[in-house]
């Protein structure tokens, strides 16, 4: 992102951070395409990836008064409630349940009834490879070549540990 596009974005955070209403237009319009490319790599369908981009703003919305002007990365900040959103939508629509407060290490934004994916159960290998997979969008061909795997035992190995009652025991 460029510096201009940055101080801007820190500008609207600012003042989406003080209520303003206008400031919500201004960052969905510095961010969305950025954060839409990296939401339709996890969700596969673009009325998916809409949807939870349309969840990432409201969300933004609802967390205004969180919001603190001091220095930090904001689409960073932006980018990990559209995880949120992500997981939550990509992992209710398959009927696995949420797992999205104990995949990413924290509380959801809502209490959930099913069990997540307790990271701290599983081999580093299988945490580092959901982590990448779901957490930083990388996509299968990368995982496969970082952990030096064909990328078809990549998607099984996701589709294992992210089904209900997966594990990372084969």
């Amino acid at each position: 992102m460029a510096i201009r596009t940055e101080h801007d974005l820190r500008d609207a955070m600012a003042a989406l951070a003080a209520g303003q209403e206008t400031a919500i237009q201004s960052i969905y319009k510095l961010t969305a395409a950025r954060l839409y490319g990296k939401l339709l790599a996890l969700l596969k369908t673009p009325p998916l990836a809409q949807r939870a981009l349309c969840a990432t703003y409201l969300r933004l919305w609802q967390m205004r008064g969180q919001i603190t002007t001091s220095a930090g990365d904001d689409f960073q900040f932006i980018a990990s409630i559209a995880h949120r959103c992500a997981l939550d939508i990509r992992f209710n629509s398959e009927g696995s349940g949420s797992t999205s407060g104990s995949l990413a290490g924290g509380g959801s934004y809502r209490k959930e009834k099913s069990e997540g994916i307790s990271l701290h159960l599983l081999d580093d290998r299988d945490r580092d490879m959901l982590t990448a997979a779901y957490l930083e969008f990388d996509s299968v061909e990368l995982i496969a070549q970082r952990f030096g795997l064909d990328p078809d035992d990549v998607r099984t190995r996701l589709a294992k540990l992210t089904a209900p009652g997966g594990d990372s025991h084969d």
